[in-house]
């Protein structure tokens, strides 16, 4: 979720936000989880579901801060550059050659998920990166 700012944001205080927020949700789903096997209860697909959701999603926006630390890029080349890794894994990855369980399925239905859910605020994040640019200009 993209919140609003007072005064002009830059991308990078965007993304920090989304960042913030995708590790914050990704934290409660995961002591969700962990205090549900901690404490013997029964697991359901809701938690299990999330968790794995969170997980992922958290790994494409870490994937984006690790392309800016380790190749010294901007922001929005980083952006472009996962969102075109995230394209090919939705549009390429080959199914699996060998017949899956319904929790095989529902994992990569969350991952899927996670993956879509990133292209559409990568691209919300762009938008703003670029409706900003053009105020400036």
């Amino acid at each position: 979720m993209i919140l609003p700012c007072a005064q002009p944001c830059t991308l990078d205080l965007h993304l920090r936000q989304v960042i913030e927020s995708v590790t914050r949700a990704h934290a409660a789903e995961a002591a969700e989880l962990t205090y549900r096997i901690s404490e013997g209860h029964r697991l359901s697909s809701t938690c299990l579901y999330g968790t794995a959701y969170g997980r992922d999603l958290r790994t494409w926006w870490g994937t984006v801060i690790k392309q800016i630390n380790e190749n010294e890029i901007t922001t929005d080349h980083a952006l472009r550059r996962v969102r075109a890794w995230v394209r090919q894994y939705l549009t390429t990855e080959p199914a699996s050659s060998v017949p899956g369980t319904l929790f095989d399925h529902a994992i990569a239905h969350a991952s899927r998920a996670a993956a879509r859910e990133f292209l559409t605020t990568s691209g919300e994040l762009l938008t703003l990166h670029a409706f900003s640019q053009e105020e400036v200009r």
